[in-house]
């Protein structure tokens, strides 16, 4: 089953708040079983992600923030927060 990108969609990207969270546990293998609309992280470091775009890109993030950035893989190498979350509308 394909994953669904609510950047994709016929409507264009979703907004307003979240209908659920989920743990995102980091892997330079295994894309995300959905693409969040944001991601939170529950402490300060460093992700290293691929977009939902496909571009590869590390930032840093401080504790208790919500990134609104759609992605379908969070890299274990390069990312440093253990706390993270993915915000979705489905």
């Amino acid at each position: 089953m394909p994953v669904y990108n609510p950047f994709l969609s016929a409507e264009g990207p979703s907004t307003g708040t979240a209908a659920d969270i989920f743990p995102i546990f980091p892997s330079d293998v295994k894309p995300l079983s959905k693409i969040p609309v944001a991601l939170y992280c529950g402490e300060s470091g460093t992700v290293a992600v691929t977009t939902a775009s496909g571009a590869d890109r590390i930032f840093p993030v401080q504790a208790f923030s919500v990134i609104p950035i759609g992605v379908q893989l969070v890299k274990a190498t390069g990312t440093t927060v253990t706390q993270l979350f993915g915000l979705s509308h489905y």
